[in-house]
C-alpha cells in the first residue's frame, strides 16, 4: 500500500507540473528521464509456487455513461483493469498477452518495431488464461461470465457467474473479475499465502467510488500506450491515479515507466 500511495503523490505533483507548474501554459513538458525513473515502481514479485495467468479476452456488450476516447474500447479498458488487478498480487504470477503476442510474431516474421515500442522479450508458460463477458440484461440488472481456460487445449477448466444490481461501473467490473479469477484458480491449484493489503476494495460488489472522469483518463492512457506514445500515456495514467479509490492507474503508471525506461513486453 505504501508504494501505491507513494505513486499516487508523485502523479499528483507531476500532473500539477505538467498542468500550471512547468515553464510554459498549455504546452506540457515531456518528463525527464529522472522523472520517469520516480515512477518506475518495480512489478510485484509473484511467491514460489504462484499459478501463471493471462487475460485471454474480455468483451463488454453493456453501456456506461462515461466517455471512452477515440483508439480503444471499454473491452480494452477493462481488460487492462483485470490486468491491473492481477499484476498487484503476489500469490498470482501475471503474464502479459495482449500485446506481447501480437509482437513476438511481429518480430518472427521480421517485421520491423514501430517506432518507440518495446521488445516483445521471452515469455513465460501459462497455468490459466481467463476469459469473460459483461452482459447487460435489463436496465439495473447485469452479469459478468468468467471462464478460466487451459491455455493448451483451449478446454474450459471452470466458470462462474457475479450478478450485478444498478449501474456497474468498469473499474468494479474489472475487480469483480479479478475477484472471480481468484476463486477459480482456488478450485484447480492451490495458492501460496498471501495477505490482500486491499480485501475491502477488491471484495466489495457496490459501485468503485472512481470518478467517470479518471476511467477515461485511463482509457485515453491505454490508447496512448498502445500506440507508445509514451508522455501521453503518462499523463492519462498520472491523471486518473489522482483519484484516491483508483489503484490500478498507479500500477500501470508504473507499469508504464518501466517499459519507457527499457522494459520489455514478457516482463512487465
Amino acid at each position: 500500500m505504501k508504494a501505491l500511495h507513494r505513486v499516487a503523490h508523485i502523479s499528483a505533483l507531476a500532473l500539477f507540473a505538467a498542468c500550471g507548474g512547468g515553464p510554459s501554459v498549455g504546452t506540457p513538458a515531456p518528463a525527464t528521464d529522472t522523472e520517469w525513473r520516480a515512477l518506475r515502481t518495480p512489478a510485484p514479485r509473484a511467491l514460489p509456487g504462484a499459478p501463471s495467468v493471462t487475460v485471454l479476452d474480455v468483451t463488454v456488450t453493456g453501456g456506461w455513461a462515461g466517455e471512452v476516447p477515440s483508439g480503444t474500447t471499454l473491452s480494452i479498458g477493462v481488460s487492462e483493469l483485470v490486468t491491473a488487478g492481477l499484476m498487484r498480487r503476489q500469490d498470482i504470477d501475471f503474464v502479459e498477452r495482449r500485446r506481447f503476442t501480437p509482437a513476438a510474431e511481429a518480430e518472427r516474421q521480421g517485421r520491423a518495431r514501430p517506432a518507440s515500442a518495446p521488445p516483445p522479450g521471452v515469455s513465460r508458460s501459462v497455468d490459466f488464461a481467463v476469459q469473460a463477458a459483461w452482459l447487460a440484461a435489463t436496465p439495473g440488472r447485469s452479469s459478468a461470465e468468467v471462464q478460466l481456460v487451459n491455455p493448451t487445449t483451449g478446454v474450459v477448466v471452470g466458470g462462474t457467474r457475479r450478478e450485478f444490481d444498478g449501474p456497474v461501473d468498469p473499474v468494479t467490473l474489472g475487480r469483480a473479475i479479478v475477484s472471480a479469477v481468484v476463486e477459480l484458480v482456488d478450485a484447480e491449484t492451490d495458492r501460496p499465502e498471501w495477505s490482500d493489503p486491499m480485501p475491502p476494495v477488491m471484495n466489495a460488489g457496490g459501485p468503485s467510488g472512481v470518478a467517470d472522469r479518471a476511467v477515461t483518463s485511463l482509457l485515453a492512457a491505454v490508447a496512448a500506450e498502445d500506440r507508445w506514445q509514451w508522455e501521453a500515456a503518462r499523463r492519462g495514467y498520472q491523471a486518473a491515479a489522482a483519484d484516491p479509490d483508483f489503484f490500478e492507474a498507479g500500477i500501470l503508471l508504473g507499469r508504464t515507466a518501466r517499459l519507457r525506461l527499457g522494459g520489455t513486453l514478457a516482463e512487465n
